[in-house]
């Protein structure tokens, strides 16, 4: 089941707690409720693929959700979107239980025969006819339109909770307590403090600090950054989609995994500072068309090898001794916390 009827990037099912796309995220299992044959969205299990929580049946796809793909190409053609998509590229805002079209779960798709007493009871008390009322002015309550859209959460709480997990640290990844024995302890260090180089991030680290925020010239280095700038012109070309539909909401979040360090070169300041990133977007429009975009990224600064948060083969091997060095040998703390946040405005058309 979903943790709420909200746009949420952990989820959670009879066992486990899921990334953003669904797949398990390793040691954090837990016995639930009895086995159950659905999982992510709603969707089955199909274990014996990929093991387990990594592939899904749906009646429009098979999907695996370790890269938030399809197998099979999805018959309705947009020009716009990769064949193999799913949910818009955009999981945390959008469900998908048929495998057929990504949907808002915030939101109802009116059809024949649908009454406000009528979802309300289907609802099973999770609102009322009430609420639907409130969460929709301006709708014939006594003539639904077939194919409209209706709110059944409300507004103000939807974008509320979106907001909180925008500006939290949920997708930073664990501390990697199996390497304690060969790169020191990793403890929750000592305070907050900025940072303007990759050189000034490491000592910061080595001084214990639990968080670093980075200024300057590390900054406008990540605004730079080709795999960043590919993601940012895919989120502001979604957003401005988003926004031209007038029934959508006031604002468009969304998250991207990035490839920090251009070809995770070695000698590239980002290589040993940021790696493989979750970068999260949250876009408005105000009333002259110009779209801001405010920027959000949160890591951990762990050079240890690890293959559970993403990260290549190349990348493992490549900092294995620097590591080791760098962590069991100087001190880095391994817990210490990375961090940025920027905006930036585009104009809608």
């Amino acid at each position: 089941m979903r943790t709420n009827t909200l746009c949420n990037p952990l989820l959670i099912d009879n066992t486990a707690v899921r990334g953003t796309f669904g797949m398990m995220i390793k040691s954090r299992e837990f016995v639930g409720f009895g086995q159950s044959r659905t999982g992510f969205g709603g969707q089955e299990k199909d274990n014996e693929v990929s093991g387990e929580g990594n592939s899904y049946t749906a009646e429009f796809w098979q999907y695996d959700s370790r890269l938030g793909r399809r197998w099979n190409r999805d018959p309705v053609i947009k020009d716009w979107e990769s064949p193999y998509a799913c949910f818009s590229n955009n999981p945390i805002c959008f469900n998908d239980p048929k495998g057929n079209t990504a949907g808002d779960p915030n939101k109802h798709k009116v059809e024949k025969n649908d009454t406000y007493y009528s979802l309300a009871k289907k609802s099973n008390g999770a609102y009322t006819v009430k609420d639907l009322m409130k969460w929709n002015p301006g709708v014939d309550v006594m003539n639904l339109k077939i194919g409209s859209e209706i709110n059944i959460a409300d507004p103000i709480k939807v974008k509320a909770e979106a907001r909180k997990q925008f500006e939290s640290d949920d997708e930073v990844d664990p501390i990697n307590h199996k390497m304690d024995s060969f790169m020191g302890k990793a403890d929750v260090g000592k305070g907050k403090t900025k940072a303007s180089s990759a050189t000034e991030v490491i000592a910061k680290s080595i001084y214990r600090y639990s968080e670093v925020e980075f200024t300057g010239k590390i900054l406008e280095t990540i605004k730079i950054d080709p795999d960043y700038v590919i993601a940012k012109d895919l989120f502001v070309q979604d957003a401005k989609k988003y926004f031209a539909d007038p029934k959508n909401s006031s604002f468009y979040t969304a998250s991207r995994r990035v490839e920090f360090g251009e070809n995770l070169a070695v000698s590239d300041p980002l290589f040993w500072t940021l790696a493989v990133t979750t970068v999260k977007f949250w876009a408005e429009v105000n009333n002259k068309g110009v779209m801001s975009v405010q920027v959000r990224i949160a890591d951990r600064l762990d050079l240890s090898p690890n293959t559970d948060w993403g990260r290549s083969p190349f990348y493992n091997v490549g900092t294995m001794l620097g590591g080791i060095y760098y962590h069991g040998t100087l001190g880095g703390n391994r817990a210490l916390i990375t961090r940025a946040t920027w905006t930036f405005t585009v104009k809608e058309k």
